[in-house]
């Protein structure tokens, strides 16, 4: 990763975090059913891939959990994902 990309996934990526962490009302990802909280959208399967990998390492440790959808998979498999997590 280009430390272009990296300084641009942190300029969303973390204040996103912060305001989720900061947010008492969010319940932790152990509660079923959790709730999508935030979106990314994303041009390509590898930079999804990438934002999902940096949102799980600025998150580790906190009460937000990550899961990375992209198209070309099953919608059973990935909509497993969401609702296991």
């Amino acid at each position: 990763m280009t430390q272009f990309q990296f300084y641009f996934q942190c300029a969303f990526l973390l204040p996103i975090l912060n305001e989720l962490m900061a947010d008492p009302e969010i319940s932790p990802p152990s509660t079923v059913p959790a709730r999508p909280e935030a979106l990314i959208l994303a041009p390509t399967r590898e930079l999804a891939l990438q934002i999902g990998k940096e949102g799980h390492l600025y998150g580790q440790g906190s009460m937000v959990s990550t899961q990375v959808i992209y198209g070309g998979t099953t919608t059973f498999q990935q909509r497993n994902k969401i609702h296991v997590s």
